[in-house]
């Protein structure tokens, strides 16, 4: 059984460090078991806390004042320590990791972390965080995790942490620390391979930065004080035994130095074994990914999944977008130079001011091995949780209490896997209950949420079970029929076609395939062609029925499914993704759609359709341009369908050859698709 390790963070403004230490530790200790107190007034850590809100994460405050802080700190940690195993005490810059001495290997595993805290002697006595490695500065202002130098691991025994049950109080530091008696005895510490990976060394601008916000919170001096005034009220602190005393002398040497700053930097000079550590850095590529290519600055919808815990965000740039305008944000971020960089002999294959440049985003994630990609626009957002979307139930109703310490908005701090395997074990079950404060799940045949004793106690959510139903139905259907009695349909079917005013008919089985593929509804602005908004309606449009089931396509029963609100699950199926180039922007998703479903079924998978789960607020559309650029997909759609179903085993060369004879699309198709299975091959 695991030991519980619990962590208390002090930080403030750490825009960039906060995102990644939180989901660094969070991920190998539980969310649970952070206790953070940040008193930050930066837009940007502040609008990440909003977007991480349903994580269980104890958050504090703590007025800015550096002077209370240490109490505040020994406070949680006492009110914690019979919840847990061992506390420690970290900075934002702080990483725990594990050296290996020997072999100088350092370890980020998680298991082989939790290991070591696992097979830790409890004896009472303090335990020191043994070794150290500190990160060398660069002379720009970037990311810190970008810090890839620095010095070699050395015994320092820099860190304390405790045995929670022994524990009395620590320092700002944590460097020493008090226990009980008898434990508390000079000298007795137990040594650790805990490595404390440690991004202290900043460039020299962010660390006096950083230095003077610290004099400012003790009150050494004010925000408003001349550099003369400064100098004095130091000066007076200078040899004191005061807290931050190290800042004090720091921030009198920049102060009264003009030097100091090539001191500083020149410090690193000849430190000895210079060490490349990037692994930390790399273990914040996940393996899953967003994937959106925009001409636009950060919308709100792109900045929305700039903070997925567990997810990457690769935005691919145009001829036309601002680059600079993604280099502050939590992306990866391709722009033209990237793209040329990784893939120079593709890059002229792409057309420029296409969105078929999107592409580079899928050979970045098939390059850089992503599991999962979710496909989207930069006006789409995702409204149910992320991490969910391969659930079997969908969450109707939650309830949280005053009572609680926290408000989970998003409700996804349990273990939505116990709902999953309790679905698959009990049938005929159509509705659940969970209660988040004892972790007991209620399935019931009805949904009598109502009749649950509301209480302090309580902290429940409630959702429906959602089964499959299987759509056989040869040919084009219109899968918007079964969630709306409204004259609608999926951009791809032309507007003339009779399935458009069809409710398929479904089958209440599953499907013997595999569904790699999942396509979510879109509400506000679905997806719907040009002709149906010139003619029919342009308004905002919501699907009004919220079936308890979602729907799978049989072999050849086609329905059009784009780049908007999709998941790919399967990286043997990737090769698929691809746009053709070579026919018009309002037809590339939808044509790459129709022969992804014939290449799926070839390898006996297949998609699946679901309720609504995004919400469009669409970019300015000229809506006759749109309509001209349809007029192909309108012509061509069902030719399409004959050609795929005639030559159903063809590969995906096989599949553009036939289209080009019949001028679907053009004969340097061909070029383009080749190179990017050459690389795709090669990765």
């Amino acid at each position: 059984m695991n030991k519980i390790v619990k962590i208390v963070l002090m930080t403030k403004n750490e825009k960039f460090l906060i995102k990644k230490w939180i989901q660094y530790h969070g991920e190998i200790f539980g969310y649970e078991n952070l206790h953070i107190i940040d008193d930050s007034d930066d837009y940007d850590v502040l609008n990440y806390y909003k977007t991480i809100a349903y994580l269980p994460i104890h958050f504090y405050r703590n007025n800015n004042n550096l002077n209370t802080l240490l109490d505040s700190i020994n406070n949680i940690m006492n009110s914690i320590k019979n919840d847990c195993d061992f506390m420690i005490k970290l900075d934002t810059d702080e990483f725990i990791s594990i050296y290996n001495n020997e072999t100088n290997d350092i370890s980020i595993c998680k298991e082989i972390i939790r290991d070591s805290f696992n097979n830790l002697v409890i004896n009472g006595y303090k335990y020191k965080c043994s070794y150290t490695m500190d990160s060398r500065p660069l002379e720009s202002k970037e990311d810190p995790l970008e810090y890839i130098y620095f010095t070699q691991p050395t015994y320092t025994k820099f860190k304390t942490f405790f045995n929670s049950k022994t524990y009395l109080n620590c320092d700002l530091g944590s460097h020493v620390g008090t226990v009980i008696s008898p434990y508390q005895q000079d000298g007795i510490e137990n040594d650790t391979n805990i490595l404390i990976v440690h991004y202290h060394n900043q460039n020299f601008e962010s660390y006096i930065e950083n230095t003077k916000r610290a004099m400012i919170s003790h009150k050494y001096i004010d925000l408003n004080d001349d550099i003369e005034t400064q100098v004095k009220k130091i000066s007076v602190l200078y040899s004191l035994p005061i807290a931050s005393g190290h800042k004090v002398q720091i921030y009198l040497k920049f102060l009264t130095d003009n030097n100091y700053k090539n001191d500083y930097y020149n410090a690193f000079i000849d430190i000895p074994n210079k060490y490349k550590f990037d692994k930390l850095f790399k273990l914040f590529t996940n393996d899953k990914c967003i994937i959106i290519t925009t001409i636009n600055d950060p919308t709100q919808q792109i900045l929305h999944y700039t903070n997925m815990i567990g997810w990457d965000l690769i935005i691919v740039g145009d001829s036309k977008t601002n680059d600079l305008a993604y280099k502050n944000i939590n992306c990866i971020y391709l722009g033209l130079n990237e793209q040329k960089e990784l893939f120079p002999t593709i890059y002229d294959k792409i057309p420029l001011k296409s969105y078929t440049r999107k592409m580079f985003g899928y050979l970045y994630a098939i390059k850089n091995k992503y599991k999962i990609i979710y496909d989207t626009d930069d006006d789409n957002k995702y409204t149910e949780n992320l991490n969910s979307f391969q659930n079997n139930f969908k969450l109707v109703y939650s309830v949280d209490f005053q009572a609680n310490d926290k408000k989970n908005e998003n409700i996804s701090s349990f273990d939505y896997s116990k709902i999953n395997d309790m679905k698959n074990i009990v049938q005929d079950i159509t509705h659940f209950t969970f209660d988040k404060r004892n972790n007991n799940l209620f399935l019931k045949y009805t949904h009598d949420i109502a009749n649950l004793e509301k209480n302090a106690n309580k902290n429940l959510i409630s959702g429906i079970f959602r089964e499959e139903r299987l759509c056989s139905v040869p040919g084009f259907v219109n899968l918007y029929k079964i969630y709306t009695d409204s004259n609608i349909w999926p951009r791809g079917i032309p507007p003339n076609h009779q399935s458009i005013d069809l409710v398929p008919e479904l089958i209440d089985s599953k499907s013997d395939m595999e569904c790699v593929v999942i396509q979510g509804l879109v509400n506000n602005d679905p997806d719907v062609d040009a002709y149906y908004r010139i003619n029919i309606n342009n308004n905002s449009f919501n699907f009004e029925k919220n079936q308890s089931y979602d729907v799978v396509l049989d072999k050849y029963s086609v329905c059009p499914f784009n780049t908007q609100n999709t998941f790919w699950k399967d990286p043997t199926m990737f090769y698929a993704m691809y746009l053709p180039v070579s026919v018009t922007f309002r037809y590339t998703d939808i044509l790459r759609g129709f022969i992804a479903l014939y290449q799926l079924w070839k390898n006996n998978k297949t998609i699946k359709f679901t309720f609504p789960t995004a919400i469009q607020d669409r970019n300015i559309h000229d809506l006759n341009k749109d309509y001209e650029s349809e007029l192909s997909m309108y012509n061509t759609a069902e030719l399409v369908i004959e050609l795929l179903n005639n030559n159903k085993d063809a590969t995906i060369q096989e599949v553009y050859n036939i289209l080009e004879k019949h001028d679907i699309v053009d004969k340097n198709e061909l070029d383009v698709l080749n190179e990017w299975l050459h690389l795709i091959n090669t990765f």
